[in-house]
């Protein structure tokens, strides 16, 4: 029997070539070379589903090799159940009768910055709550969704602890080690983009941006999903805040 994409996924996490094309670290002909071995003898090309309660998942697609365009791409994705399955998604069941498109990684023209760190926390302690319907574990997980995750200027104090905690996860893992580990940390959680950038409540959801938006869609400057992002982080227990913030 062949490996699942699940086991495909675990051991291709603890290879440092790996991390090193998910965060794009090299030229871009290196990358390519490492990416088709790691497709061909270990990976595939896995789309890892992380589901959250009966309606939704968060869908994170990784095309190693396509390094030009959405590399990585990170979506909200509506649960269909087939017929006669209850509410609970159960493994193997869950399929997405809609995607909403979050942020994606690429060489040309990223717009990560998806994800509040407070919901990657929220994400990972839902999936600790429900290890049963996972595909993968929470701590990688939470490596895989640090990449998206957007920071404003005034938190830029919080990423360095941010980062070790990251750091230690690698370390666990087993792939780096010591100063190996925190410069991948590095490389997945990401600083403010820009000294203006800021997350902001308007009432109909967060928002980040700043002078030059395009650094994330989750703005007033694309048609993201807020309706149905809100819903989703009311599901993992974050509720809305009580009052606007100024305007980005």
């Amino acid at each position: 029997m062949s490996p699942s994409h699940n086991e495909c996924l675990a051991e291709a996490a603890t290879l440092p070539d790996f991390w090193r094309c998910y965060v794009l670290d090299g030229a871009e002909d290196e990358l390519k070379a490492k990416a088709i071995e790691l497709t061909e003898d270990t990976l595939g090309e896995p789309e890892v589903h992380f589901p959250i309660g009966p309606s939704w998942f968060l869908s994170l697609k990784l095309q190693l090799w396509s390094l030009g365009d959405d590399t990585h791409v990170l979506s909200l994705a509506d649960v269909w159940l087939p017929e006669g399955t209850d509410s609970k998604i159960e493994e193997g069941n869950h399929h997405a009768d809609s995607e909403h498109r979050l942020g994606h990684w690429d060489l040309m023209h990223a717009q990560p910055f998806c994800l509040r760190w407070e919901e990657l926390e929220a994400v990972v302690a839902t999936m600790r709550a429900a290890p049963d319907i996972q595909q993968t574990t929470p701590e990688l997980a939470m490596l895989l969704l640090s990449r998206f995750v957007g920071h404003s200027a005034d938190e830029r104090h919080l990423v360095k602890p941010r980062r070790e905690m990251l750091a230690h996860e690698l370390e666990q893992l087993g792939v780096f080690r010591g100063k190996k580990a925190k410069a991948m940390a590095r490389r997945l959680l990401c600083g403010p983009p820009d000294r203006d950038y800021r997350w902001v409540w308007d009432g109909s959801g967060w928002m980040l941006g700043g002078e030059y938006p395009h650094y994330s869609q989750r703005n007033l400057c694309y048609s993201f999903p807020h309706e149905e992002y809100n819903e989703f982080r009311r599901l993992i227990g974050l509720a809305d805040p009580a009052a606007k913030t100024p305007p980005i």
